[in-house]
C-alpha cells in the first residue's frame, strides 16, 4: 500500500448497522491473533461465535477513521473517544485528562484503537494515513489525544509525536501511556 493511498480516509457511518459489523469483524481479525497480550481480553467485548469486536465506549461517544481496500473490507482503523462519558484508559488505572493534567483547557480525545489489516503490523503504517486522520481530528477542533499502549508498539507513536506521560504494570504487563499534540 502506497502512502497516496492514505489520501482517502473517511468517518466510518456509525449509523450504518452493515458498516459497523464490517469494522468489528476486521477489528476482530487484527487483534485475535494477539493471545499474548492478555490485559486487551478485558479491555474490549469479544464475541468469539461471531468474530466481532468492539470497544466498551459506545459508537455514539466515538469517531472511527477508515481507510477502505474496497466496498466491504476495511485496510486500517483509528477509533477515537470524544470523552462524552467514559474513558477506556481508566480500566488501565489512567486518569482523563480532563480530571488533573496541565492540558485540561483544551479539547481532548482519547485513541481507542489503531489497527492495520494491510500491513499486519502497526508499526509499518504510513505516516500519511496518521498526517490524514490528525488533520481531520484538527478539523473538529480537537487539540490533545491521550491512548495506551504497550512497549512493543511504543516506537510508532513515538515517531507519531506521542510521549510518555505514566507508565503502570498491570498483571505482569506494562502499559504506557500517551499524549499526543494533535494542532
Amino acid at each position: 500500500m502506497t502512502e497516496s493511498n492514505f489520501d482517502q480516509v473517511l468517518a466510518l457511518n456509525l449509523n450504518d448497522p452493515a458498516q459497523i459489523e464490517i469494522y468489528e469483524k476486521a477489528f476482530y481479525k487484527a487483534f485475535s491473533p494477539l493471545t499474548h497480550n492478555r490485559l486487551i481480553h478485558s479491555l474490549w467485548l469479544w464475541d468469539h461465535e461471531l468474530k466481532r469486536l468492539s470497544t466498551r465506549i459506545g459508537y455514539d461517544q466515538q469517531i472511527i477513521f477508515v481507510h477502505w481496500r474496497d466496498i466491504d473490507s476495511i485496510d486500517c482503523a483509528f477509533a477515537v473517544n470524544l470523552l462524552g462519558e467514559g474513558f477506556q484508559s481508566a480500566h488501565f488505572g489512567f486518569s482523563a485528562p480532563e480530571q488533573n493534567h496541565p492540558h485540561k483547557h483544551l479539547k481532548n480525545c482519547e485513541f481507542l484503537v489503531l489497527f492495520s489489516l494491510a500491513n499486519k503490523n502497526v508499526n509499518s503504517l504510513p505516516i500519511r494515513y496518521m498526517k490524514t486522520v490528525f488533520a481531520m481530528l484538527r478539523e473538529r477542533g480537537l487539540q490533545r489525544g491521550y491512548a495506551t499502549t504497550a512497549r512493543k508498539t511504543l516506537p510508532y507513536y513515538l515517531r507519531r509525536g506521542g510521549k510518555v506521560i505514566e507508565t503502570k504494570m498491570i498483571e505482569g504487563e506494562e502499559r504506557l501511556f500517551l499524549e499526543f499534540a494533535i494542532e
